[in-house]
């Protein structure tokens, strides 16, 4: 995937995007940073840590079941 302009939002989306694709527990910020094409330090400043990522990804499913 090429490199796009990261924000909270996106990063998030992506997270999404590859529990749906590979599984929850396949969410690491390793994994994610991965997948966007960047070095897992560039998250860092749009997310906590791998807890973050996940309480996310609980907001998205949420914010879609209501």
């Amino acid at each position: 995937m090429s490199r796009h302009n990261l924000t909270r939002a996106f990063v998030l989306a992506t997270a999404a995007d590859l529990a749906d694709r590979d599984g929850y527990n396949a969410v690491t910020v390793s994994a994610l940073a991965r997948e966007l094409g960047v070095q897992p330090a560039s998250l860092y400043s749009h997310i906590r840590d791998r807890s973050a990522v996940l309480d996310g990804i609980h907001e998205l499913a949420l914010g879609e079941l209501a």
